[in-house]
């Protein structure tokens, strides 16, 4: 590493994750551009956990300092005060159960050093099983958009056209600048931590980079917080409301902004809220509103299913949603 060389901090959240942690940590200390310190910050587990951090600690090349809470706060809250220990140029976020490839700080950190207006990178990953098997198909991304779709629309300025459509910038791929830190914190609890890093940084009007490559062995199985083989279900329409609402009222506080991002959130807001609608109200109800959602063009903005910013609407399996 010569004194160019990116200055980068890991924050590593853990709970219970015994099984897995040592083979994530060994990945990291792999890396060809090693980070300068390893923040871990351990939720109050009971098993082994605490003690393989402290092993790997003592023979680390870098720093790890590790934090144990008195009591579970969960996911968000612990990476939350993870991100706010460190002190590196860039923060790469990790997860207690993957696997890092040895080049992923490397290339995330060159690609974000080439792009001054950018504050975060990702990457692609691949997904494995629970005994580090690769799982095929298709990629992490892959099973959002279509690679293409992510690279125009990063390229020509639309990556809030995604950001509003689905979550798809998993925080085990994703690298960002120190300096915009406290843009993303707090986080509020409507919010996974790396959903919202990506989109307030974007909404604040941040450019990110996308490194359309694997970087990550994703690891699936049966106790993980997040993730899956399969799409996600998503969640609740009330939930999602209320965490737009929490963005909404963090972007009118803060004074620079992506030009239209308050008018993108209304809109996506009014969506929502007829989807909340939608589940309460009777058969011709749903229909109508539908229609009126299909009309303003809300649906193909904002509807995450099987649809893409390229492709077309069925109505008929609009319509089929809105019978049952």
């Amino acid at each position: 590493m010569t004194d160019a060389a990116p200055r980068v901090s890991v924050a590593l959240c853990t709970y219970n994750g015994a099984r897995f942690l040592r083979e994530q940590l060994d990945s990291i200390a792999a890396q060809t551009l090693p980070p300068i310190e390893l923040i871990a910050c351990d939720d109050a587990s009971t098993d082994a956990t605490v003690a393989i951090l402290e092993s790997f600690s003592a023979s680390a090349s870098f720093p790890v300092r590790i934090t144990q809470n008195d009591r579970t706060i969960g996911v968000t809250p612990n990476f939350a005060q993870a991100i706010a220990q460190t002190f590196g140029d860039y923060i790469a976020l990790a997860d207690q159960d993957d696997v890092w490839l040895p080049d992923k700080l490397q290339r995330l950190s060159t690609a974000l050093a080439s792009r001054p207006d950018a504050a975060f990178a990702f990457s692609d990953a691949r997904l494995i099983d629970h005994q580090g098997g690769d799982l095929g198909g298709k990629s992490l991304l892959a099973r959002r958009f279509t690679l293409d779709s992510i690279r125009r629309a990063f390229d020509e300025h639309r990556e809030l056209d995604l950001m509003l459509k689905r979550d798809f910038i998993y925080g085990t791929t994703l690298l960002f600048r120190a300096e915009c830190r406290d843009l993303t914190l707090p986080i509020p609890a409507s919010w996974s931590h790396d959903t919202w890093i990506a989109n307030i940084l974007t909404l604040l009007g941040h450019r990110g980079v996308p490194v359309l490559d694997p970087l990550v062995r994703y690891r699936q199985h049966a106790v993980q917080a997040s993730g899956g083989t399969a799409l996600p279900k998503e969640v609740g329409y009330p939930a999602r409301v209320q965490a737009y609402e929490d963005l909404r009222e963090r972007l009118v506080t803060t004074a620079t902004i992506h030009p239209d991002a308050i008018a993108r959130i209304d809109d996506k807001l009014r969506y929502l809220r007829a989807m909340v609608e939608v589940q309460s109200s009777s058969l011709p109800e749903r229909a109508r509103i539908a229609a009126a959602e299909v009309a303003s063009g809300r649906w193909m903005r904002y509807t995450p299913r099987t649809f893409t910013v390229d492709k077309g609407l069925d109505p008929s399996s609009l319509f089929a949603r809105f019978r049952q």
